[in-house]
C-alpha cells in the first residue's frame, strides 16, 4: 500500500471512532434527561420524554448528514 491509501484508511477509521464516541456521549446525555416535555409545532401539540426528542433530533441530523455527505462524495 502506498502512504496515501494508508492515510486515507487511518482518517476513515478515526472518523468512525469519533462518531462512535459522540454517539456514546449523546446516548449518555439522553439517558440522563428523562424529563417530560410539552412540544408545540405548528398546529400539533404533544408530550414526550426529553431523550426521545434528543434521539429523534440526532437521527434526523445523521440522516441529513449521510444524505448530503453521500451525494458530495459521489461527485
Amino acid at each position: 500500500l502506498n502512504i496515501g491509501v494508508r492515510m486515507r484508511n487511518l482518517w476513515h477509521q478515526a472518523k468512525w471512532v469519533f462518531t462512535l464516541c459522540m454517539l456514546g456521549a449523546v446516548g449518555i446525555f439522553a439517558a440522563q434527561n428523562t424529563a417530560q416535555l410539552d412540544l408545540d409545532f405548528l398546529i400539533w401539540s404533544f408530550q414526550s420524554r426529553r431523550f426521545v426528542v434528543l434521539a429523534a433530533t440526532l437521527g434526523i441530523g445523521l440522516l441529513i448528514g449521510w444524505l448530503f455527505g453521500r451525494s458530495r462524495s459521489n461527485n
